[in-house]
């Protein structure tokens, strides 16, 4: 080998090191994404957002680590704090080998509501916070409606008043007792009616009046009631059912696996596999064979191979 060649054969292996450690996606994987609502009661939607290829769900794993992390932070804090019953989601979409996972918790007492101020951060004085669920990633904050950011530390990478948001790219800026925010509310200008009480009631017996015109000369229509996922419709509207995560593994997977390949993949016990499984075949969109002691799940139409 020339010296040329051997040269030219060292700054391709030196480029291949340098992908490795600065190009997640190279390899397959990329950081996570913690994102946080706050709320005006304290209490807080947490997404956890995790891509990229092989991926494998694991929802079990993933409430051990929430349940850990506020048990060790209640203690720390000495505040009052827990989780909802039935206040964990996950969601898995899949693309060939690419997969999203969605990770989803909501935690009453994440931030300290003092009279009219929200401060965040006595949470974050526990030590490596994040390293109790799955490490260094982005981390944005969405606050409330009507609340203004009267402080912040560290300064975040990006910042987004109009959208109530703050992100930092990473952990690595955080020092203990960090991201640490202080909420207040936005100061409104004074109400015109304020001094005009005379006036209000006029108004108030106006919108009276056409509310009654309207209920009772407006045809009557037929409503339909649907109940939602308070906290997944609230974060996106886009989050899947149990059921759509099956139909999409599915139909990634050309349309045929085995019972088990599914609970496996989607991080379902057999049990509940099972059940959604008679559900939708009960609707007509799965069709399930027994084949050895093993039950092959199809979509409608797919031939058997």
């Amino acid at each position: 080998m020339s010296a040329k060649q051997y040269l030219i054969v060292m700054l391709i292996f030196a480029l291949i090191i340098t992908l490795s450690f600065k190009c997640p996606k190279v390899l397959g994987s990329y950081p996570p994404q913690y994102i946080i609502e706050v709320h005006t009661d304290g209490s807080a939607l947490w997404i956890i957002e995790k891509k990229g290829i092989n991926l494998r769900p694991d929802f079990d794993e993933f409430i051990y680590k929430v349940q850990k992390l506020v048990s060790v932070v209640q203690t720390l804090t000495q505040r009052n704090m827990s989780i909802p019953r039935n206040g964990f989601f996950m969601t898995y979409n899949v693309s060939g080998s690419y997969r999203i996972i969605r990770y989803g918790f909501h935690w009453k007492g994440f931030a300290q509501v003092r009279e009219s101020e929200i401060l965040i951060g006595d949470v974050f004085n526990l030590e490596n916070f994040f390293n109790y669920l799955y490490g260094n990633g982005a981390v944005i904050i969405k606050y409330p409606p009507g609340y203004k950011i009267e402080s912040v530390s560290p300064p975040p990478h990006e910042r987004d008043d109009a959208a109530l948001t703050i992100q930092w790219y990473g952990i690595e800026d955080f020092k203990l007792g960090e991201p640490k925010i202080l909420l207040k509310p936005e100061s409104r200008p004074p109400s015109p009616f304020q001094n005009s009480p005379a006036l209000i009631v006029i108004l108030l017996a106006l919108a009276l009046g056409i509310t009654l015109g309207l209920y009772y000369f407006k045809p009557k229509e037929k409503t339909e009631q649907r109940n939602y996922n308070a906290a997944e419709e609230k974060f996106s509207g886009k989050f899947e059912s149990e059921e759509e995560i099956i139909i999409n593994l599915l139909k990634a997977s050309g349309g045929r696996m085995r019972q088990s390949a599914i609970a496996e993949k989607c991080g379902f016990s057999r049990s509940k596999t099972s059940k959604l499984l008679k559900r939708l075949e009960q609707e007509g969109k799965i069709e399930r064979k027994t084949k050895g002691r093993e039950k092959i799940v199809s979509l409608p139409g797919i031939e058997e191979k």
